[in-house]
């Protein structure tokens, strides 16, 4: 029996598979984040999970200001929860994988943070083991500089 949060074996394990992300996403799942970039820039986003079955569900995303009313227009795009489940695997060649508690606008969580080093960039990925689905923070870093911080500030269950 092969370990379904390996997808390929020359990556790390995926922290949730898609099947623990998709029974952690019902339709009306909301995750809110908050995007800070080096010069100051600041983005709010949105996301719902909608229309989900078994292969995969349709997010709608949309920007926020900082109240949480809508800025400009939502966007709207199907994913295979398989897919979502992906964009967690990463090269064992160039990643590391270990476990890490942080602080976060959600509280304090435990998480399995994945630090990917690409020429002049590492990303380094905090998933809450309590939260299956996206990093509840994502650093980006370019040749040592911090580049853009984002974070879930806030996941409503519907």
């Amino acid at each position: 029996m092969s370990d379904p949060h390996v997808l390929d074996p020359e990556h790390l394990p995926t922290p949730f598979t898609a099947d623990e992300i998709r029974a952690a996403a019902p339709d009306g799942y909301i995750v809110e984040t908050l995007t800070e970039e080096a010069d100051g820039t600041v983005a709010r986003q949105r996301t719902v999970f909608v229309d989900g079955d078994e292969d995969g569900v349709t997010m709608r995303v949309e920007v926020v200001d900082e109240a949480g009313s809508p800025v400009g227009d939502e966007r709207a795009g199907r994913a295979r929860w398989l897919d979502l489940q992906g964009h967690a695997s990463f090269p064992a060649a160039v990643a590391t994988r270990s476990s890490e508690q942080i602080e976060t606008p959600l509280g304090a969580l435990d998480c399995l943070r994945y630090e990917v080093g690409m020429a002049d960039r590492t990303m380094v990925f905090w998933f809450s083991v309590d939260h299956p689905g996206m990093p509840v923070r994502h650093l980006a870093h370019r040749d040592g500089a911090v580049e853009s911080t984002t974070t879930v500030t806030a996941i409503r269950t519907p």
